[in-house]
C-alpha cells in the first residue's frame, strides 16, 4: 500500500494566497494520510481517505474552459473563460448518509433542519415545508448508500471541518465533472436520462433499486456509483443528477467576468452559496455541469447534498 502525506491546514483557509514560508510561519499542520486505492477506469489515481472513508480521484493540474459558450447556457454561465488549477483530489462519489450518520455520532451535530424542526420537501408538484423533516427522514436501513439529503451548506461545512476536508471550488467542481473538452454532461454532449438520477429517468429503474423512496412524483436517490455509464470524464459518479452539491464559493452572478485565472475561490462577499449538478428531481436543462443555482447557507432541500474535496 502506497501512504500520501498531506498537509491539512489548521488555522488559516487551505486556498489562501500564501507563500510557502507564510505557510510555514503562521500556520500549524496535522498530518493527514491518502492511501492509494487504484487507478480507475479512466486511468485517474484513487486514494482512500480513513477518517470518513472517502473514495478520492486526483484530478491534475491545468487548465480548461468554464462556463458556457456564446449563445449557450444561462446568462450567469458568461462570460466563458480559461481557468487554471492546480492538482486536487475530489470526492468520487456524494458524501452518502452512512458516512454522514458517523459524523453525527462522533460529534452530536445537529443540522439547520433538524434545530428549525422542519424541511422543504416535495409534494410531486410543488415545493412546500414540512414539521420534523430532516436528513434522518430519508434515512434508513437499506438507504446507508444513497447520498445524503436535506443538508445545508452549514451542514456540508460542518461535516467538512470535522473530516479535516473542503467543499470544491466552483471550478474545481465543474473540471471534474466535465474536463477539459466543454462536454455539457459528464458523459459528454447528449442528454441520457439512463445515466443518471434525474426527472427523466425510468421510475421502475429507481424503484429496482436498494432504498427506493418516493420523494415527490415517484422519484427518488438511487446509491452512489450505480450509473457507471455516466462517470465523468476523471470517472467521477452522479455530477449529473441525484443532489445538487453544495460548493464553497459564495454565488455572484457577474463573478465569472472577473474570476481569476489561477484557483478561483468565488466572490470574497455576499448572502448565498452556490450548488451544481442538478437532483432526483431536476430537468436535463439543470443537469448540465456548467448550470448554477444559489441558496443562503441555512437553507435545506431534500435535494440538496454535497460531495468533499482536498487540496493544498
Amino acid at each position: 500500500m502506497i501512504t500520501i502525506l498531506l498537509s491539512t491546514l489548521v488555522l488559516f483557509p487551505a486556498r489562501a494566497s500564501l507563500t510557502i514560508d507564510e505557510k510555514v510561519e503562521n500556520i500549524s499542520f496535522s498530518i493527514t494520510s491518502f492511501n492509494f486505492f487504484r487507478k480507475n477506469t479512466k486511468g485517474y489515481e484513487e486514494y482512500r481517505y480513513e477518517k470518513d472513508s472517502t473514495i478520492f480521484v486526483k484530478i491534475p493540474a491545468g487548465e480548461f474552459w468554464m462556463g458556457s459558450c456564446p449563445g449557450n447556457g444561462e446568462e450567469d454561465e458568461h462570460p466563458q473563460h480559461k481557468v487554471n488549477l492546480d492538482e486536487y483530489y475530489i470526492a468520487k462519489y456524494e458524501v452518502t448518509n452512512e458516512q454522514f450518520e458517523k459524523f453525527i455520532i462522533e460529534t452530536g451535530y445537529k443540522t439547520d433542519a433538524e434545530k428549525n424542526e422542519y424541511g422543504f420537501v416535495y409534494n410531486g408538484y410543488k415545493w412546500e415545508s414540512k414539521t420534523n423533516v430532516n436528513w434522518r427522514y430519508y434515512y434508513s436501513k437499506s438507504r446507508e448508500r444513497h447520498p445524503v439529503v436535506m443538508i445545508s451548506w452549514n451542514d456540508a461545512k460542518a461535516y467538512c471541518d470535522w473530516a479535516g476536508l473542503q467543499l470544491p471550488t466552483e471550478a474545481e467542481w465543474e473540471k471534474a465533472a466535465r474536463g477539459t473538452n466543454e462536454r455539457e454532461y459528464p458523459w459528454g454532449n447528449e442528454w441520457s436520462p439512463s445515466k443518471c438520477a434525474a426527472l427523466g429517468t425510468d421510475i421502475g429503474l429507481l424503484r429496482s433499486k436498494p432504498g427506493y423512496m418516493d420523494m415527490g412524483g415517484g422519484h427518488s436517490t438511487i446509491p452512489v456509483g450505480h450509473f457507471i455509464d455516466g462517470v465523468s470524464p476523471y470517472g467521477c459518479y452522479d455530477m449529473a443528477g441525484n443532489a445538487w452539491e453544495w460548493c464553497a464559493d459564495r454565488y455572484d452572478s457577474c463573478y465569472y467576468s472577473s474570476s481569476q485565472y489561477c484557483n478561483p475561490t468565488g466572490p470574497l462577499t455576499g448572502g448565498y452559496h452556490v450548488l451544481r449538478g442538478g437532483s432526483w428531481q431536476a430537468v436535463s436543462w439543470n443537469c448540465r455541469s456548467a448550470f448554477r443555482i444559489w441558496s443562503v447557507p441555512h437553507f435545506q432541500r431534500s435535494i440538496y447534498g454535497f460531495r468533499v474535496a482536498y487540496s493544498l
